[in-house]
């Protein structure tokens, strides 16, 4: 069995996409899927991607890779594609050569011709997603399919705390939420001990050089950390934006503070306000929200866990595998 993955990362857009891509792809080929890649060049992507099998496209292909895709599907005789793209839609999916098609989705504002759509953020897009796919399409929904990497799902229990509060905003960080955190928390003379992770595709590293050289905050930085999940165990208060990150650490059961940091994460936000599991803050609102979230961590932890039990990537690869096997 063979499935073909087109997804994009990059500096701009980040790498959410093909993470929860990649940890699936993972899981797929346990079962024995094939899996193929193909996503856009970029740095980015390459250094993520380097023990898959992958199809890279040219960043000016038109159409996001269209015609690429089909002739990939036929070259390798490939039936059946999932997509993890914003700018993919049904006049797009129309056109592929595909007999199987799985989306992933967390915003609900565009058709989709697809056999399985799978959306993490909550069961209550069901009505919205029923006018957007045809009848037939299976429909995946809520956080108990969240894909989550098996670094979070392993039990690190501690009773010692390195640090005060971990921030992260993922991959890229493009408008460099980091380094604007760090700013105001030195302008309020945080004294707590500060883990700051930053990923792959950060490119402000200079800037947040010269501002660790100066700043008298107690930061232990890691840039594209292996022990992402140990260093989140170590953390208080998790600071990061309302993505995956934020359902990885619901089900390591911290206090999380989100900060917004695009509108796809709307989903997200509405989810763990409406399960009282996850404090909303803007950047200068950080020093209330830590001394909040504190004060309410048990409520905050015990909500969140519930949310989210880890297990997504296995309920969507077992989905998926007796699909491709009865289709065979």
């Amino acid at each position: 069995m063979q499935l073909a993955i087109r997804t994009d990362a990059n500096e701009l857009i980040g790498a959410g996409h093909l993470m929860r891509c990649l940890e699936l792809a993972n899981t797929l080929a346990e079962k024995n899927i094939k899996i193929r890649f193909i996503v856009k060049e970029s740095a980015l992507a390459k250094s993520l991607l380097k023990s898959q099998l992958v199809s890279y496209l040219k960043v000016s292909t038109a159409n996001n890779g269209l015609k690429e895709t089909n002739q990939i599907l036929k070259q390798y005789n490939i039936k059946s594609i999932l997509i993890d793209h914003y700018e993919i839609d049904i006049q797009w999916e129309q056109q592929l050569i595909a007999d199987y098609t799985v989306i992933i989705d967390d915003l609900a504002d565009r058709a989709h011709l697809c056999d399985l759509l799978i959306d993490t953020a909550s069961e209550s897009r069901l009505s919205a997603y029923k006018k957007l796919v045809p009848k037939h399409s299976k429909l995946l929904l809520g956080p108990q399919f969240a894909i989550i990497r098996d670094e979070f799902l392993i039990s690190q229990q501690t009773n010692e705390n390195g640090y005060d509060i971990f921030i992260c905003f993922g991959a890229s960080d493009p408008n460099n939420y980091s380094l604007h955190s760090l700013i105001y928390l030195n302008s309020v003379e945080y004294k707590g001990v500060i883990c700051l992770i930053t990923g792959q595709g950060y490119y402000h590293k200079e800037e947040l050089k010269m501002f660790l050289e100066q700043t008298e905050l107690i930061i232990s930085w890691h840039h594209a950390p292996t022990d992402l999940a140990k260093l989140m165990q170590l953390s208080k208060v998790i600071i990061t934006a309302p993505g995956t990150m934020l359902l990885e650490a619901a089900v390591m059961g911290k206090p999380i503070i989100m900060v917004k940091t695009a509108n796809n994460q709307d989903g997200n936000i509405s989810l763990f306000q409406s399960k009282d599991s996850a404090i909303l803050a803007t950047i200068p609102k950080l020093e209330q929200s830590i001394a909040l979230v504190e004060k309410m961590k048990d409520k905050l932890t015990s909500n969140a866990k519930k949310i989210c039990d880890g297990k997504g990537k296995y309920k969507i690869a077992n989905f998926i595998h007796t699909t491709l096997e009865n289709n065979t």
